[in-house]
Order: structure tokens, then sequence, then C-alpha cells
């Protein structure tokens, strides 16, 4: 080996040396900023995955604010709750320390309101719960079956879309017990399971997420009552 090898060797050794050093560190800095990137993004997804509750506010109105309104067209000293809500639908523009009243948005307001009938109070609570909590079922509609009367309804659990559908056209549930099986159906909005069972003809008004199959399965297990004294004691078994 020549002189000028051994120097050139030697050189290469002395750079190798001086240089290895900051290479393990360059490698070393780079595993070290590639953990932190992970753990940031483990972060960052956790905080994406971790439900965060909501808080959503509701301001009721007061009637003597409503009459008010309905009243006057200047309008001071309500509620700052109240008077936010109002100012959000429309109802009062702030004027200082003071509120223009937008008079024909409270007259349809308070006309709309005007419109709304309320009804007798009609509902079997206990039932009402019960089948709403464990099947989903809004309202159910028993009619006996008779060769000759026909159909007379014997029971139902309240006041729903379904009981003002039958009121309003008579023919309505005889249309339904025309189609002579348990099937489901979709009618004017409302989801129906209609079950004739012996001398009984069911309909059944169910919420959007029940399950059909479960409540037609539930009613066929289940003996027709002897009576309508034995109704609710059905109900409140299924």
């Amino acid at each position: 080996m020549s002189l000028e090898q051994i120097i050139l060797y030697c050189v290469l050794g002395f750079i190798i040396g001086i240089l290895l050093p900051h290479i393990a560190l360059f490698i070393l800095d780079k595993i070290r900023n590639r953990n932190i990137l992970k753990e940031r993004i483990k972060a960052i997804r956790r905080e994406i995955e971790t439900p965060h509750p909501t808080s959503a506010t509701y301001i009721v109105i007061s009637p003597e604010t409503i009459a008010r309104l309905a009243k006057y067209t200047i309008i001071y000293n309500i509620p700052e709750t109240e008077a936010k809500a109002l100012m959000q639908a429309g109802f009062i523009q702030k004027a200082g320390r003071g509120y223009i009243v937008n008079t024909p948005v409270v007259a349809d307001y308070v006309s709309q309101l005007k419109s709304i009938e309320i009804g007798n109070v009609e509902i079997d609570e206990e039932v009402g719960k019960y089948l709403l909590s464990r099947f989903g079922i809004a309202n159910l509609v028993i009619y006996k079956i008779d060769r000759k009367i026909g159909l007379t309804c014997i029971y139902s659990i309240g006041r729903t879309k379904l009981t003002d559908k039958i009121s309003k056209d008579p023919a309505f549930a005889h249309n339904l017990f025309m189609i002579g099986t348990k099937t489901t159906l979709s009618v004017d909005g409302m989801d129906l399971v209609v079950i004739p069972e012996g001398q009984y003809f069911f309909i059944i008004e169910i919420l959007p997420s029940a399950n059909p199959d479960n409540i037609i399965n539930a009613f066929s297990r289940v003996k027709p009552p002897e009576n309508t004294e034995q109704i609710r004691d059905l109900l409140l078994s299924l």
C-alpha cells in the first residue's frame, strides 16, 4: 500500500468519523419527529371521536308578553331572554332601550294560535305509556267484527292522526279491513299495522322507528279477549 493510499484512507476515516455522529443525530431526530407526529394524529383522532355534549336553550315566551305584543306597537321592560328570542323570530326590533313590534307578524302568529282547537282529553295513559315505550305504538284502535253490523269501534288509546283520519273518513277502517290479512302500510304520512284476529280487527299507528314484525308477532301470540273488559289486561300483557 502506497503512502498516498494510506493518507487517503486516513482522510476518509477522519471525515466519516466527523459525519457519522451528525448522520446518527439526523436519523434520530427524524424518528423523534415521526413519533411526535403520530402522537399528534392520535390526539386529533381522539378529539374527533370523543362525543361532546351539546346544549340547546329554549325560551318559553309568557302569555303576558304575547298579549303585550298583540296590544301595543312599542314595548319595553321585557325579560332580556324573551327579547332576544322575539327578535330572532322577527316579532320585534330593538330601538334604544325599547322595541318596535312587528304587528303583521304577531297578528299572523296569534291568528294561527286561535285556529288551534283543543279537544276533549281522550287517552288511556297507562296503556299508552306501556305500548309506546315497549313497541313504539303511537295509537291502537280496536274494532269488533259483527256479521250483521260490521265493524264497531270498542277501544282506542288516544287521539292521533289515525283517529282524526277515521273520524273524517268513516270508510277508511272498512277499506283497511278489506285487505283481509296482517300487513303494514303507509297512509297519509302514517305508518300502520293492520291485524285481523278472530272477532277483532286492530289498526295500529306506529312510530317510524318501530319494528312492525315485532308488533305482529306480539299480537299473534295473545288470545283474543272474550269481552271488552279484558282488552286493557291483554294490551298490558303484550
